[in-house]
């Protein structure tokens, strides 16, 4: 009698039956270890741990969600969180990516059939293992655009088996937050846990940076918390990722002194290798240009200006770099991740740091160098910024609160009279603003300034941290705070 040949249909029926009972699980196992300053998050997910661990106390008594979303920028630990879950409750974990589904066009064609397969395998599964599983879906938003056809199918599944087969949770990560998805398939009862995994603060960044590193020799006395100000994407990826960078620099720093016949221990971390990886993602690509010694001092005394007067007004300034770069010859991060709204003196403050580099470049008789032009169209961009959002001088106030003051069809101001006004009230604000810095910089005098430069032409990568600036500025700048009631953002992110 002739065997009947297998038809695809058969193939791929036994490919998920495969999948679902004997497939091994592929994701790497993260501890709680693993895991730097979460708290906000891990208190949303003990619950659904709790209830993956101890799945029998709570079969068929008290009913769960089918289904946790967690969501937010990519690099903040959506997947990581993901797979905690699944380490620290023991649960079968299954990727949904890698289920066996028909290919068309050499894309994978989900079909509502393929999804009752799923669900209904996985329930066998819970049912002979007598243990749960967790069903996983990286990047749940893109998928849903692909397979729009299948949702329905999705949710009726979600809802016979959170009631008939208890002991299966959908695990789904997505740049988009459930709200801006729509739709009703994350309701409660489906996927109705939302968690939001949101960039971490300053504090935060901080601890992620001191955990990652302490996975690797480094010096104690490094400033992690000027470190990651030079983070414009501040995630834990991105971190772990710069770490990552930065232990390979030290470990082929390591290699290059032992090929010298230098004696030299176990490869260390130190500040400089960190401010080489960190910072190097954050300043202008090099263009290899050297500049004289007269135009490197130059540089340093504008931003030196800069971040005197950042500084004396409370701002805190993370790096002050003279490292030339395709579009500046220097850097002065001030930084503006305050998590807050600035008031418009504050705004005034950030005015008067603008045009400071210029000011000190005057103290020393020095014509103002290539960075004037960029910080006067700073300068401008910031005072017409604060006039388009509701700042009134003595010029403009008989204009009312109420007034627009430009026109945004064709960017100008709605009358001629406005118009002059306007005009005006810039060049007040720009006057006000180089007098603060001028008032600001007579206070520290040229020797603090001139003594500052000096020692930013001596760093050997050209950059200074606030912790060193401060060093240098003290005992003038708290007695600038005091005599001013400055109030020191800077201690607010200590």
């Amino acid at each position: 009698m002739k065997k009947r040949q297998s038809s695809p249909k058969d193939k791929l029926v036994k490919a998920q039956r495969n999948f679902v009972f004997r497939s091994k699980t592929k994701f790497s196992p993260v501890k709680r270890e693993n895991i730097f300053d979460a708290t906000h998050i891990l208190s949303q997910l003990e619950p659904v741990i709790d209830y993956l661990s101890n799945w029998q106390a709570y079969q068929y008594k008290v009913p769960f969600d089918g289904g946790i979303i967690l969501y937010g920028r990519r690099g903040t630990g959506k997947t990581l969180f993901a797979r905690f879950i699944a380490t620290e409750s023991g649960a079968r974990f299954l990727d949904m990516r890698d289920f066996p589904v028909r290919e068309a066009s050499l894309v994978h064609a989900w079909q509502p059939k393929d999804i009752a397969n799923l669900f209904r395998l996985s329930a066998e599964w819970v049912k002979k293992n007598n243990k749960p599983i967790v069903i996983f879906l990286d990047q749940f938003d893109d998928w849903l655009e692909v397979h729009k056809n299948i949702v329905a199918e999705l949710e009726t599944a979600m809802d016979g088996f959170s009631e008939r087969a208890e002991g299966i949770v959908m695990i789904v990560t997505s740049k988009t937050s459930p709200d801006k998805i729509g739709g009703s398939l994350f309701r409660r009862g489906r996927i109705g846990i939302h968690i939001a995994c949101t960039t971490p603060d300053v504090n935060q960044q901080t601890i992620l940076l001191r955990g990652f590193l302490g996975k690797y020799e480094h010096d104690p006395n490094i400033d992690c918390r000027s470190i990651v100000s030079f983070l414009d994407e501040p995630s834990p990826a991105t971190i772990k990722g710069n770490v990552a960078e930065v232990a390979r620099l030290a470990l082929r720093e390591h290699r290059l002194r032992l090929a010298k016949g230098e004696n030299s221990p176990e490869p260390v971390i130190t500040e400089n290798n960190l401010i080489h990886v960190f910072l190097g993602r954050k300043l202008d690509p090099p263009t290899g240009h050297t500049l004289s010694e007269k135009d490197k001092f130059t540089v340093c005394v504008h931003e030196i200006g800069h971040a005197i007067v950042a500084r004396a007004q409370g701002f805190m300034v993370s790096f002050v770099s003279n490292r030339p770069g395709l579009e500046s010859l220097g850097l002065t991060g001030v930084n503006d991740e305050l998590n807050r709204t600035l008031t418009f003196e504050e705004m005034k403050y950030v005015l008067a740091m603008q045009c400071a580099g210029i000011e000190a470049e005057k103290k020393f008789n020095i014509s103002p160098s290539g960075s004037g032009g960029s910080d006067m169209k700073d300068l401008d961009d910031e005072m017409r910024a604060m006039l388009e959002s509701g700042y009134r001088g003595n010029i403009l106030k008989k204009f009312g609160s109420q007034d627009v003051i430009r026109d945004y069809e064709n960017a100008q101001p709605r009358s001629e009279e406005m118009s002059i006004a306007y005009e005006t009230e810039l060049a007040q604000l720009s006057k006000e603003a180089h007098l603060k810095a001028q008032h600001i910089l007579n206070f520290f005098s040229s020797d603090t300034i001139r003594k500052a430069a000096e020692e930013l032409l001596r760093k050997e990568h050209g950059v200074m941290l606030c912790k060193e600036l401060d060093a240098l500025l003290e005992p003038k700048l708290s007695e600038y705070h005091r005599l001013h009631n400055v109030h020191d953002f800077l201690k607010d992110q200590n």
